[in-house]
């Protein structure tokens, strides 16, 4: 038994279920928020999809394949980075950390930072 029970005080702890963590609460407008929050990460991959198309199929700064590779590979695991740790890690999903994704964040930072090396290595 805690001491706040033996005092008679209630105090509030986390980790304590009380009866509601499987409670629906009626109102709100949460589907929608979601559909929102789809349409931008779809409209965002496509942005980065189709911007680097154009600029490998029109080649503007006369990169090699390697360099266009390295550069464009890069961008994508700093992109799913923001998208899929960043809000975890730094943002208000701090209950979704763990160790697994912490290891899988540094993986994934790890690979876009050493492409990015590797485009600025090859760059001519």
């Amino acid at each position: 038994m805690s001491d706040s029970r033996k005092r008679g005080k209630p105090t509030f702890h986390p980790d304590e279920d009380y009866g509601n963590a499987k409670t629906e609460l009626s109102g709100g407008n949460s589907g929608e928020k979601d559909e929102r929050t789809v349409k931008a990460l779809l409209f965002g991959f496509l942005g980065f999809f189709s911007g680097w198309l154009v600029i490998a199929l029109t080649n503007p700064f006369g990169w090699g394949d390697d360099t266009m590779l390295f550069c464009a590979f890069g961008s994508l695991c700093l992109l799913l980075w923001c998208v899929a740790f960043f809000p975890v890690i730094f943002g208000k999903k701090k209950q979704f950390r763990s160790d697994l994704k912490g290891c899988a964040s540094l993986f994934l930072l790890g690979f876009g930072a050493l492409s990015l090396f590797m485009f600025f290595v090859t760059k001519r």
